[in-house]
């Protein structure tokens, strides 16, 4: 069973190796692939990192309910935040 925000972050694994160019996310800006996903989620890890943010910190995103958001989720549960 998967517990804590890093493991949780996991989930992505399979579809990414198995199928890195279907369709993960679609919103009103666009759609994108689980390549893509895990690209902008590696950029949100990164750039959180940068501003301080680690393992267990809690972080609340304040974006429209699209494609962003949910790479920001993904990012910051990659560092173990909350």
């Amino acid at each position: 069973m998967l517990t804590g925000a890093k493991e949780i972050a996991r989930v992505l694994e399979p579809a990414l190796a198995e199928n890195p160019d279907r369709l993960a996310v679609v919103g009103a800006s666009g759609r994108i692939t689980y390549a893509e996903l895990d690209e902008r989620a590696n950029r949100w890890a990164r750039a959180l990192q940068d501003a301080g943010i680690a393992a267990g910190d809690r972080v609340a995103v304040s974006l429209p309910n699209d494609l962003e958001i949910v790479a920001a989720v993904h990012g910051a549960m990659r560092l173990g935040a909350i």
